[in-house]
């Protein structure tokens, strides 16, 4: 959900405000919205978005400190690609998506070493704070050593390219 400031008055809405006192909302109410709703109100220009607290500078300062410290499922489990989209909306979303940039690379080479290293470790424990993002590359990692490991040991005759990668090389 996402902090949205309607610039007109908008008929029949009042239900998405429960402080709201009758079925409109005025000019200059203040909203949680889904991002999509938000962002379909904001792309008509009935309303502007403000970044959840998930977003805005002070917690961006924060992530930018130590990312490899902080559960980002807890904001979202899908918080590059929403703040990605989120991005779109706010004033300083140059900033925004640096950070987002930022953010994965620092935290791309600890999931990397993660998935290297916790072969007889309990992986859901390893990538609960993850995103769907971070998931993803940890399982693929994860994948690729165990994959290394057995072929070392001589349990496989040959490795395969995982996931998206043998998809990519069947289609050429």
């Amino acid at each position: 959900r996402v902090p949205t400031e309607f610039l007109t008055d908008a008929a029949g809405l009042g239900f998405l405000d429960s402080t709201a006192q009758g079925a409109d909302l005025k000019r200059g109410a203040k909203v949680d919205l889904p991002l999509w709703l938000a962002a379909a109100v904001a792309d008509r220009g009935w309303a502007d978005i403000q970044a959840p607290k998930a977003y805005a500078h002070r917690f961006r300062t924060y992530l930018l400190a130590d990312p490899a410290v902080i559960n980002l499922r807890e904001r979202s489990i899908n918080y590059y690609e929403t703040g990605l989209r989120l991005a779109a909306f706010v004033k300083d979303s140059r900033a925004l998506v640096d950070t987002l940039v930022k953010t994965l690379s620092m935290r791309y080479r600890d999931i990397l070493d993660k998935s290297q290293n916790s072969r007889n470790e309990d992986l859901s424990h390893i990538s609960s704070g993850m995103t769907e993002l971070e998931q993803e590359i940890f399982f693929a990692g994860h994948a690729g050593a165990t994959e290394l490991f057995r072929f070392k040991r001589r349990e496989c005759e040959s490795l395969s390219a995982p996931g998206k990668a043998a998809a990519a090389t069947n289609k050429r």
